[in-house]
């Protein structure tokens, strides 16, 4: 292993027992946070029960008294005496529920903070596509006037992540993308037919200037671009591959006919592929610019769970730790025999004491992680001076 690859993988494990422990420690944080609100929201919903039932009580005893005495004269004073029961009753719940809506309204903004700083820390850990990438595809679509890019990654053990991206990174994405900003004056060949009493060939000819490029796929093996004209309700759809040649397909589509330009040889005859070629280019290099510009973290799922919602950040741990074992296994046993880690700054040293420590945060769940990381044995020992979970971690 070269000295730049060790580098590297002592960042990668610097982000997981730095980021993604922390991550599961905000998400015990978070969980424990959720159950504080709803023993919040039931204390108040209980002080409502019990305001009500004492409203309920109360007019019970007016509404006996004036039915046994049956004084008519009451009846008036009944009315007035329900009144300022109801007034001051609402009252005495307002003072009541005051402070603890305030400490529900906290609690709420203390949960929100969990989940930001979670989303924070996964963001920059993924950042750097930590793992092998299985697949990725990048979305382009046009939409209010403007063009937004999601860009998703699939990695092994069921790991999906999606970035929004910046499409301003790109000029011809700052506005509609026309055919007349790509190709100007390109003409495509939609319809073929012979002319009357001849047997050549007609070809009748759609006007690529006013069509504009409304959705944009790249995969790893093809890439697809949609144009399409609005007052035409029509569509030419370029499919380029991934490969050496670049193969390419042109499609046409309206509300009359579907057909496979490149399928069909006169109507290929007309097609200037060179002008097909240097569309697809231009668009396949834009995209594959923008896709450096990360945003935002949209989505995190392991095995189709949503992560960045229910806050599982240790089955993410998990999951990461099993894609990088492998990778990261001779590196960890060098650090818990002494080795040095060569060509790591002072941030990124990584020494067996920093491993325990780390690990010692995930509690009694350390035993599922540690031997993902080739840490051998891992005992807790508990701290009898403070009571919390887990405790130092001897690796022998």
């Amino acid at each position: 292993m070269s000295n730049k690859d060790q580098e590297n993988n002592a960042v990668l494990l610097k982000g997981i027992l730095g980021d993604l422990v922390e991550s599961v420690k905000l998400s015990d944080g978070y969980n424990n946070c959720l159950n504080e609100y709803a023993t919040l929201t039931e204390t108040k919903q209980n002080y409502l029960t019990k305001e009500k039932k004492l409203s309920d009580d109360l007019e019970k005893i007016l509404n006996t008294y004036y039915e046994k005495e049956k004084i008519e004269i009451f009846l008036p004073y009944k009315n007035k005496i329900s009144g300022f029961l109801d007034s001051t009753l609402g009252d005495y719940l307002s003072s009541l529920t005051a402070n603890i809506d305030k400490q529900i309204s906290d609690k709420q903004r203390e949960c929100d903070g969990y989940v930001q700083k979670t989303k924070t820390i996964l963001q920059n850990f993924l950042m750097i596509d930590p793992f092998v990438i299985d697949s990725s595809e990048i979305v382009c679509q046009f939409s209010d006037g403007k063009y937004s890019a999601n860009q998703t990654i699939n990695c092994k053990n069921n790991i999906e992540y999606q970035y929004s991206l910046d499409t301003s990174q790109v000029e011809f994405l700052r506005n509609k993308a026309t055919g007349s900003k790509l190709s100007k004056g390109l003409r495509i060949p939609v319809r073929a037919g012979k002319k009357w009493l001849s047997k050549k060939i007609a070809l009748d000819f759609e006007k690529f200037d006013p069509y504009y490029l409304n959705k944009a796929t790249l995969t790893q093996d093809l890439l697809t671009l949609e144009f399409q004209n609005d007052e035409m309700a029509s569509k030419i759809i370029i499919e380029s591959a991934q490969t050496i040649k670049k193969e390419v397909k042109v499609f046409y589509k309206d509300e009359v006919q579907s057909v496979e330009i490149t399928g069909n040889q006169d109507l290929l005859s007309g097609l200037n592929l060179d002008a097909i070629h240097s569309i697809s280019n231009q668009l396949e290099l834009g995209i594959n610019f923008i896709s450096k510009y990360r945003v935002s973290l949209l989505s995190l799922k392991v095995k189709n769970v949503e992560i960045l919602t229910s806050l599982k950040t240790f089955d993410f741990l998990y999951a990461g730790c099993q894609n990088l074992s492998k990778q990261l296994s001779p590196l960890i046993v060098g650090i818990l025999s002494g080795a040095e880690i060569p060509g790591t700054d002072e941030n990124n040293t990584i020494t067996k004491d920093y491993i325990s420590q780390r690990l010692s945060l995930l509690g009694q769940r350390s035993s599922l992680i540690s031997p993902l990381l080739g840490v051998p044995s891992v005992s807790i020992v508990k701290d009898t001076k403070k009571k919390r979970q887990g405790g130092p971690l001897n690796l022998k």
